[in-house]
């Protein structure tokens, strides 16, 4: 009758635990688990950076259709204070006197601020020009 009382398994612990399995991970199962996340890592900070990379662009056309579409610059004094950024950022840079390595942020923040508010604006008013011009010389005028 010892039959009835016999495990199924020759794991004899297998038994003993009330949720039917061990939950604890192996030695290996850490490394393989850092080996798997990497890639994941990875692909994750890669979509990251393009969707910074699009939000930028789109923002780029938005910015150029209004000022292609109204004529006019919003805020001119924004455009200049850009191409005084343009100007003399790359001057500190260029002469040692402002290190990119050590201010990342204080790099990054002014080449934005240039892309969006300097040559966004500028490259409406030229979008304008060349839809102006191609107009002229569809109608012969």
């Amino acid at each position: 009758m010892n039959w009835m009382f016999e495990s199924r398994s020759k794991n004899y612990d297998y038994d003993d635990d009330s949720v039917g399995g061990d939950f604890l991970a192996k030695w290996y199962e850490f490394p393989l688990f850092l080996l798997l996340m990497l890639p994941l890592a990875f692909i994750f900070a890669i979509s990251e950076a393009l969707f910074a990379l699009a939000v930028l662009v789109h923002c780029f056309y938005d910015i150029a259709k209004n000022v292609s579409e109204s004529g006019k610059l919003e805020y001119p004094r924004l455009v200049l204070i850009g191409v005084g950024i343009a100007i003399i950022l790359p001057y500190l840079i260029s002469n040692n006197l402002f290190y990119v390595s050590d201010h990342l942020i204080m790099t990054f923040c002014p080449l934005i601020f240039v892309i969006l508010c300097t040559i966004a604006p500028l490259s409406g008013l030229v979008w304008r020009l060349f839809k102006r011009t191609k107009s002229d010389d569809r109608y012969g005028g």
